[in-house]
């Protein structure tokens, strides 16, 4: 796709029609917060415009190429404490993951979730209605990737075995033993990176109380993870593994792939080690196979260059200055 300087702007109308059944689905009240509107085309480059907009209270933006390929990603960001907004986060700066991938052909996409905290069931709606979204606007993706975070890995884990189904189905207000959500679902692969597979349950709401892994995964997940926090993934891959035993039905249904990242800490990971994860899931989609790259080092060396960092001496003096003075009081 090509655009000028111009560009088509959706009114909110048309948009509140495409999402009335989902909204139905949900059974939110109406609000003048969550009517969906298509806001105003902020920024234009020669490579990709970024739109952005608000689907049932959760702010999006997309990162569009000039010609699509067909491939979409959408990223499902991490713990947000209350208080933080919802802000999208959406690295397009040159070198980074997201714009190899623009630059590439595929549409990126973010959604600040509609609301903060440990979030589960809604996230998961709000990923699912960004990517309707887009297939809405741009047509249907050849293939749909959801690269979480932290507890966005969470998430991505809960969609890729389908759990938004249960989700939309409770809502609906259909009992949960009449529930099915062994079908396809609307995503093609995961990307988890630093995934946090555990939760606090104190902070969630009732319904998402009762959110738990099926250990059913339905479509391929690349875990990518720094080698100090191995121990939930690699015991998720072990109950995938297990109730794949002796169970027939099950055995079509891929075990997710773990690539370890030498170096410590959450979540630390590079531009280029997502990037070859997120190439690497795309073959596996293709191909249906991933045996050779199930288990991997997935490091990528940090190149050492000079520091960019710069220091002005009169803010550091008043930061001293500062420090003295909480000193004296005490």
């Amino acid at each position: 796709m090509k655009y000028g300087k111009t560009v088509e702007r959706y009114g909110s109308s048309e948009l509140k029609r495409k999402y009335e059944l989902e909204d139905q689905d949900e059974k939110e009240p109406s609000s003048s917060k969550q009517e969906e509107e298509l806001e105003d085309l902020k920024s234009i480059t020669p490579s990709n415009i970024i739109i952005s907009g608000q689907i049932s209270g959760a702010h999006f933006k997309i990162a569009e190429p000039e010609q699509w390929s067909g491939s979409l990603l959408i990223y499902a960001h991490g713990y947000r404490p209350k208080g933080h907004g919802l802000q999208v986060e959406l690295d397009l700066s040159e070198g980074s993951c997201y714009k190899l991938l623009i630059n590439e052909g595929w549409i990126v996409a973010a959604t600040s979730y509609r609301r903060e905290g440990v979030i589960l069931a809604d996230s998961m709606l709000d990923v699912v209605n960004l990517k309707r979204f887009v297939e809405q606007r741009y047509g249907a993706a050849r293939e749909v990737i959801v690269e979480g975070q932290s507890m966005g890995g969470a998430v991505a884990t809960l969609l890729a075995e389908n759990q938004q189904k249960n989700i939309q189905q409770q809502r609906r207000g259909i009992s949960r033993s009449n529930m099915n959500n062994v079908c396809k679902p609307e995503i093609s692969g995961v990307l988890a990176v630093g995934a946090a597979l555990m939760w606090r349950k104190d902070t969630i709401t009732e319904e998402e109380k009762a959110i738990a892994f099926t250990h059913t995964p339905l479509i391929p997940i690349l875990y990518l993870t720094n080698y100090t926090e191995l121990g939930p993934i690699n015991q998720y891959i072990e109950s995938c593994k297990m109730k794949r035993k002796g169970n027939q039905d099950l055995m079509d249904f891929p075990v997710p792939a773990v690539w370890k990242v030498y170096r410590s800490g959450h979540n630390w990971t590079n531009n280029q080690e997502r990037y070859q994860a997120v190439r690497s899931l795309c073959r596996w989609i293709k191909f249906g196979t991933c045996i050779t790259m199930r288990l991997k080092d997935g490091t990528v060396p940090i190149s050492n260059r000079a520091s960019s960092a710069t220091f002005d001496k009169k803010q550091l003096k008043a930061v001293r200055i500062g420090r003295l003075l909480m000193m004296c009081n005490l």
